[in-house]
Formats: structure tokens, C-alpha cells, sequence
């Protein structure tokens, strides 16, 4: 691996198109390369009214999930969700860290 340890890794605006096990699989990838004490920053739509709109009207499908679904895929990968922010109007940003019991 050349790639250093990171301290910071953020992953926006890819989640909402992609099934839970491809997400898992990202976070472990991304967890490999975290500095011990580095942080995973990622960026998702959250639930919202518009999204019949977006998946119907527009055919842009996307995948919505709420904060528990969110923290489960974190927790698959070894990772425990330190702070959890919505991003206005439907969005939400979480960070997180390698989980420190595993």
C-alpha cells in the first residue's frame, strides 16, 4: 500500500447510490487506510419529501437512509459514529472513527 495513513477521509455524495454491502465494503476500504486516531467524514441524503420526485419523475433513483441505518453500516466496518449533523434541507453528514473496542 502506498497510500500514508490519512487523518481525514470524506466521502461525499456516493451512499445514495449504493446497496448497504457496497457501502460496508467502501467503509472497510476507507477504515484500512485511517491514521489510528483519523476520522471518516461522509456525506448522504437523508429521508425527505422530494424523494418520489427524484426517483419517479427524474428516474434518478437513490437510496435514503436514516441515522440508525447509517450508524448499522458504520458499525458493520468497524467504525463507531462520533457526531451526526443534517445537512439542510435533506441531507445529513456524519463522522466517524475505528471503533475503539474491536
Amino acid at each position: 500500500n502506498d497510500i500514508p495513513p490519512q487523518h481525514t477521509i470524506i466521502i461525499p455524495d456516493i451512499f445514495e447510490y449504493v446497496p448497504d454491502g457496497v457501502a460496508v465494503e467502501l467503509l472497510n476500504t476507507t477504515r484500512a487506510l485511517l491514521a489510528p486516531e483519523g476520522v471518516i467524514i461522509v456525506q448522504t441524503l437523508a429521508p425527505s419529501e422530494d424523494n418520489h420526485f427524484l426517483d419517479w419523475m427524474l428516474r434518478w433513483p437513490t437510496v435514503r437512509r436514516t441515522s440508525g441505518a447509517l450508524e448499522r453500516l458504520h458499525n458493520a466496518a468497524g467504525l463507531s459514529i462520533t457526531s451526526f449533523t443534517d445537512a439542510a434541507p435533506c441531507g445529513v453528514i456524519c463522522v466517524a472513527q475505528r471503533d475503539r473496542s474491536s
